[in-house]
């Protein structure tokens, strides 16, 4: 029999494994800066006045369960490309979209690809939201609190469901 710190070591190997785990697909834009809800309402529940600085132009949408059970409202990831790598703030679903796509605003695409439009090969990863290169530094933990408290309200109602 298992002693619980060997299952707890294990499952904590496991959450870091996925969280470091890399991503590779198809890289596509959906809207513009200050337009996250363009196509219409985001997933997430963001209004314009919670996604501060550079989050409002440099956000994405990932498809349903791909690498996180909360869905990623409010996570970030690094997304990059030919061009570069870039910091965006997850705050929509993509529904045509396959695990290791991800959908970009247009900044962020041409950030990573050097290209606006278009469908781009990325790759992407989870990581932290401050200190990223598209973050912006000006960025409050009140900022910060309210989307922990949006992600959480989103978690808790995917669970409802």
């Amino acid at each position: 029999m298992a002693s619980p710190r060997l299952a707890l070591c294990c499952a904590l190997m496991a959450i870091a494994a996925t969280t470091a785990m890399a991503y590779s697909g198809d890289g596509t834009a959906y809207s513009g800066c200050g337009e996250q809800d363009k196509t219409g309402k985001n997933s997430c529940g963001f209004s314009r006045d919670e996604l501060s600085g550079d989050w409002n132009c440099m956000y994405a949408a990932l498809p349903s369960g791909c690498g996180s059970q909360s869905g990623g409202c409010g996570e970030c990831v690094e997304v990059c490309g030919a061009k570069g790598c870039a910091v965006v703030k997850v705050i929509d679903t993509c529904a045509s979209c396959s695990c290791g796509d991800i959908d970009l605003s247009t900044d962020a695409l041409k950030a990573s690809t050097g290209y606006s439009w278009d469908r781009k090969h990325v790759t992407w990863k989870w990581t932290s939201c401050s200190g990223g290169s598209s973050a912006s530094s000006d960025t409050s933990n009140s900022t910060d609190e309210s989307s922990d408290s949006k992600r959480e309200r989103n978690s808790n109602r995917r669970l409802m469901m």
